[in-house]
């Protein structure tokens, strides 16, 4: 999976779920085996700066209680960025 940080302020740390090819953006989803290796990763950093991490992907496969539980915010791709990589 291609997960990029894009930004960070003194709140949140923003990631990107993202390759520029359709056959990508149709497959791709957060896991739960997914959050739980980002979260064993992050979270004890993310919480001693009280910070939670949001996430950009095209779609998700995991409960919002188990996010919420590993400090992350799920948020999903635009639609353009699908008609953009046609």
């Amino acid at each position: 999976m291609f997960l990029f940080r894009i930004t960070y302020n003194r709140n949140y740390e923003v990631y990107l779920v993202y390759k520029p090819t359709l056959e990508f953006l149709k497959t791709t989803a957060l896991t739960l085996e997914f959050v739980q290796s980002f979260g064993k990763q992050h979270h004890n950093r993310l919480k001693a700066k009280d910070k939670k991490a949001i996430i950009f992907a095209p779609a998700k496969y995991v409960d919002d209680t188990t996010l919420f539980n590993l400090r992350i915010e799920y948020c999903q791709l635009p639609y353009e960025i699908y008609r953009m990589t046609k």
